[in-house]
């Protein structure tokens, strides 16, 4: 009794923790949220380019003064490219190149001169 007890305990808690940071939803922005750090990295995919916003712990937009984005797809070959800084975001030209020709998207982000953190995302993209 006291091992089932434990069991459906740990069951429980591990599966609210798996989803805690968005992950199984959409973020603000309707794109794909990961978090490298102590931040949140929404993936929003356009038609030829990825669009990238910095997340505070509630889900509200962050300052990117100071901030950095690299994307990197992988596959049977691979992509990389720097992420001009928007207004509030970060804009990833895909160069003519399509999401759906790839395995996984990396996003290498930088916040404030901080170590790089990195998030990575499945392709085709869904939430998990």
């Amino acid at each position: 009794m006291k091992a089932s007890f434990v069991t459906l305990l740990l069951a429980t808690l591990l599966s609210q923790s798996a989803f805690a940071h968005g992950m199984n939803k959409a973020g603000p922005n309707g794109g794909y949220v990961r978090m490298p750090g102590n931040y949140h990295v929404e993936l929003v995919s356009k038609e030829k380019a990825v669009i990238v916003y910095f997340l505070d712990m509630m889900f509200k937009p962050i300052a990117i003064d100071q901030a950095s984005v690299k994307l990197s797809l992988k596959g049977d070959k691979s992509f990389k490219t720097d992420c001009i800084k928007e207004a509030a975001s970060f804009k990833c030209d895909l160069k003519n190149e399509s999401l759906k020709n790839y395995k996984e998207v990396t996003l290498e982000s930088t916040r404030d001169g901080k170590a790089i953190a990195t998030s990575t995302y499945k392709l085709p993209l869904s939430f998990m």
